[in-house]
């Protein structure tokens, strides 16, 4: 269900693309490569393959992607710098995750990326506050991608930080339960997503 929920915001996107932002256009790509990623992880899982590395190369992507929209979006050539600064420090931190836990879960990648994300987010909660396009909250695609992305991360946040760790030590039923939150919180990303890309359109 949340995989094919995933075409929703790549949808809509296609259908405004015109409309897009530099910015925007880095989330359509993001949204467009994600469901290629969880159709050959779950491939992978059904032919008996172990499809972390899947996981591991998608957080990298992902948390690239999110980071070009957010220095797009704030276009300041000091933030810009300080995000090139953060995306390179990730790269070492997602590069420890495929040295050390190739068959397990990306926790220390998807941990530190939940945070910098919801950074990233208030942060461009801030910016609206303080410079207001238009008087309508709701018709401001940044409100949509920012409460996405806070949403999405912080719901994770804790099933991220233990992941691989429920991997190593409890039944796989147990792991599959939990990470049931993610698809949950995936479903609710995919939808408010979609939301931003629509709002494009009238603003």
């Amino acid at each position: 269900m949340a995989m094919l929920s995933g075409l929703i915001p790549l949808v809509v996107g296609l259908i405004n693309r015109k409309y897009f932002t530099k910015g925007e256009k880095a989330l359509l790509y993001l949204f467009a490569i994600s469901p290629l990623f969880d159709l050959t992880g779950f491939i992978l899982k059904k032919n008996g393959i172990s499809n972390m590395l899947v996981f591991h190369i998608y957080t990298i992507i992902e948390f690239i992607l999110i980071s070009v929209f957010y220095s797009k979006v704030i276009s300041n050539p000091k933030i810009t710098l300080y995000i090139i600064t953060i995306v390179v420090l990730f790269l070492g931190v997602a590069g420890f995750d495929l040295l050390n836990k190739l068959t397990l879960m990306d926790d220390f990648s998807t941990t530190t990326e939940s945070i910098i994300v919801m950074l990233y987010a208030i942060f461009g909660y801030s910016l609206l506050l303080k410079n207001p396009i238009q008087s309508k909250v709701f018709a401001i695609p940044l409100f949509w991608f920012h409460t996405a992305f806070l949403l999405y991360f912080a719901g994770n946040l804790f099933v991220f930080i233990f992941s691989s760790y429920l991997q190593q030590h409890y039944k796989q039923n147990l792991f599959q339960e939990i990470w049931g939150i993610h698809s949950v919180m995936s479903m609710i990303l995919y939808l408010l997503i979609a939301t931003g890309f629509w709002k494009t359109k009238t603003r």
